[in-house]
């Protein structure tokens, strides 16, 4: 019974899916781009035998901030297609409405962040 409640109560949250799917595939492909320094602090954070380990979804937050931080704030391009654009993260970080967010306006969408109209 929690489950349909929670189904029906679930937003689409394009801007975080995409953001998510990036930091995922720089995980897999070894932090590329980070600082060494940085890579080794990752490493050490996911070790399976550290004796007191991350929740998945704190690595996860931290990896995000780094990814933020390190590559796409710092102007250093992945050599992947990244799906959340540099162009948007730049609109994000200046306050303005990102490509993803006209395109959903646009289509009808409500505004991301604001109530359903």
């Amino acid at each position: 019974m929690l489950k349909g409640f929670a189904e029906e109560e679930r937003d689409d949250l394009p801007l975080v899916n995409r953001l998510r799917a990036d930091v995922k595939r720089w995980r897999e492909l070894e932090y590329e781009g980070a600082t060494p320094v940085t890579k080794q602090l990752l490493r050490y954070w996911a070790r399976a035998h550290r004796p007191r380990r991350l929740f998945f979804c704190q690595r996860e937050a931290v990896e995000t901030i780094i990814y933020l931080n390190e590559i796409l704030g710092s102007g250093r391009r992945p050599r992947w297609k990244p799906a959340l654009s540099v162009e948007d993260f730049e609109a994000l970080c200046a306050g303005q409405k990102t490509v993803l967010q006209h395109r959903n306006q646009a289509w009808g969408f409500p505004q991301l962040g604001g109530p359903a109209q």
